[in-house]
């Protein structure tokens, strides 16, 4: 996407989309702080807008509120906390690798041999 547009180029893009709810939309993201007010608007031309935070492909979501989700950010969070689970599996892994090493060791040699498949 260029990073700077229109109101009148998203309407072209969006086919079928009215005005006002674009224009409602775009206020909202200024307001979110996705979008900001490049140039002024002077005769019919309209607004130049400035994209200013690219979170990724997904749009954010809109309510009455303003800015209800941004899916991008829901899944950079999600994949944040999935590293670190990841790391601490990885942790517990390790911890329990030195243990059963340490419990070996101390078991008599008859009960690992059983455990090994000799009697």
């Amino acid at each position: 996407m260029r990073r700077q547009f229109r109101v009148r180029e998203l309407i072209e893009l969006c086919g079928g989309v009215r005005r006002k709810a674009i224009e409602k939309y775009l206020a909202l993201l200024v307001r979110a702080g996705y979008v900001r007010v490049a140039e002024r608007g002077r005769g019919c031309k309209g607004q130049v807008y400035a994209l200013v935070r690219n979170t990724g492909p997904f749009a954010p979501r809109a309510g009455r509120l303003g800015i209800t989700l941004d899916p991008n950010e829901a899944i950079a969070t999600e994949r944040a906390h999935h590293a670190e689970l990841l790391k601490e599996i990885r942790r517990v892994e390790q911890r329990l690798g030195r243990l059963g090493a340490y419990i070996e060791k101390f078991q008599p040699s008859a009960q690992r041999g059983e455990e090994n498949g000799k009697k």
